[in-house]
Order: structure tokens, then sequence, then C-alpha cells
């Protein structure tokens, strides 16, 4: 009699215990922020546009150089930027993300903060789907 009282108070507790750790989850799932709170994600989606263009293009692996205005006025990145760079280098992968070079096949310039009056004589805006991403075709030879 007093083994069966044991069993069935274990399969209580393990029951109770189950539906605890669920009810634990689910409330800890539900206090997550949402994923566009995360700056890859961010990224992520402003890349898509431009990775869908570049395979058009055909360039599916290589170096993509990265500029931003502070960068074409010859500024070091500021510490914002280069947080966003190290976001960017994550979601460009296979491409090889190169800071503050424009002697790449296609620059990805990162004009979400300030856009530049006029960009240099050897960039060509191939592309610019309007959320501050910008690719740029170099015309000098690496």
């Amino acid at each position: 009699m007093f083994i069966r009282i044991v069993k069935y108070a274990t399969r209580v507790g393990l029951i109770a215990i189950a539906f605890w750790n669920i009810q634990a989850y689910t409330r800890t799932v539900l206090t997550l922020p949402e994923r566009e709170v995360n700056a890859t994600v961010y990224w992520e989606k402003a890349w898509d546009p431009i990775h869908l263009e570049l395979d058009r293009i055909g360039y599916r692996i290589g170096d993509l150089g990265y500029i931003t205005s502070r960068s074409l006025r010859g500024e070091p990145m500021s510490e914002a930027e280069d947080i966003r760079r190290a976001a960017l280098y994550f979601v460009v992968i296979p491409l090889n993300l190169l800071p503050n070079r424009m002697d790449t096949p296609f620059v990805l310039a990162d004009f979400s903060k300030e856009k530049p009056p006029q960009l240099p004589p050897y960039l060509v805006q191939v592309y610019d789907p309007g959320n501050g991403l910008v690719l740029l075709r170099s015309i000098v030879k690496p």
C-alpha cells in the first residue's frame, strides 16, 4: 500500500513539475522582445533588396567595399557606424565586407544617418532601395 502511494505521489509530482516548466517557459517566451529589435535582423531586412540586386547581376561571392558619408569626407567611423558595420559584416556573408574600401567591384554605402551631397566620380549608383543602404559600382580598377 505504501509503495502505491509513493508511486502515485511521484506521478503527480512529475506532472506538476512538467506543467510548471511549460508555464515558466511560455511566460519567458512571451516576454522576449520582437525580432526587429535586434540590430542584425534589422540589417538583414535592409540588406535583402541589395542582395537580390547583386544576385541578379551575378555577383554572389567576393569583396564588397563599405563606406559611409564620414568615410567619404576622410573622417574615421563613429562608434555607431562601427556597430552597424559589424552587424552588416555577418549579414552580407558570403561577401567579404571591407570597411573604407572603394576599389572593390561593388561598394555598399551606408547613408542611413546622412547622405553626401555628391558621390566621387569613380562611384556610380547601381541600386537604392530607399532604406539607407545604397549599392554602388566602382569604376576604379582594383
